[in-house]
């Protein structure tokens, strides 16, 4: 089931960020506690929880995706972390995500949507993103020297 995050719902929200955080340990993202990635999200112009989704199965959270208003002015949705469990991977879960977030955004006037993503990101999620027919708009290398 696909459905929007319950953002009034503090639970709800523990465990949608939580899933963040597990979903991540095999990339390069920062982890962030609760309280920190609560304060991010307060602290954004306007969140927009009907743009936010939540993935369940077998009676618990899976996979989420959190959206940014940061692409409104540009009539872009943005997606801003999308993540699903590991043991839930490859089962359209995130595919699911996407095409209900795509749908939502069409509905909401936008025209666009948008994302970035790692492409050393061991989960090859580049690889669900053309399937849903997104195109890249440029690639960049970030380099760094441990000095």
């Amino acid at each position: 089931v696909v459905r929007a995050v319950r953002g009034d719902d503090e639970d709800e929200m523990r465990r949608f960020h939580a899933v963040i955080e597990e979903a991540f340990l095999d990339s390069d993202h920062h982890s962030v506690g609760y309280a920190a990635w609560r304060q991010q999200v307060d602290a954004e112009e306007t969140p927009v929880f009907g743009e936010w989704f939540v993935a369940e199965a077998d009676g618990r959270i899976v996979g989420v995706l959190q959206s940014s208003s940061s692409g409104g002015d540009d009539n872009e949705g943005w997606v801003k972390r999308l993540a699903t469990l590991r043991a839930y991977r490859k089962r359209g879960i995130g595919e699911a995500l996407l095409r209900r977030a795509f749908a939502v955004y069409a509905s909401n006037g936008r025209t666009l949507a948008g994302l970035g993503v790692d492409l050393a990101n061991p989960t090859k999620a580049a690889q669900l993103y053309y399937a849903v027919g997104m195109k890249p708009l440029y690639q960049a290398n970030i380099y760094r020297k441990m000095i």
